[in-house]
């Protein structure tokens, strides 16, 4: 049975890492949009909405301002070259 090196089990784990926080930055950059445009429409017609439809916008604001707090830590910390922690 073949040991692999310590070098090598290191750099396989930031491989992962790397992968996962890819995907992570791509799936929250997905929900943004989708925020977005969400907000834009409902916003839009905010005359016709309900004090729960105006409640349900307001969650909406605030998540998306933690989605787009949550990029920006993760593209520093893709700049960095470390993985963000949430």
């Amino acid at each position: 049975m073949e040991s692999k090196s310590i070098s090598y089990v290191l750099f396989m784990y930031r491989e992962q890492l790397r992968k996962s926080e890819g995907a992570s930055l791509r799936l929250n950059r997905t929900k943004l949009t989708l925020t977005d445009k969400l907000i834009k429409k409902n916003v839009s017609q905010i005359k016709k909405c309900s004090t729960d439809d105006v409640l349900a916008i307001s969650r909406n604001i605030v998540f998306q301002s933690k989605l787009k707090n949550q990029i920006q830590r993760m593209n520093q910390m893709k700049r960095l070259g470390t993985k963000a922690s949430y």
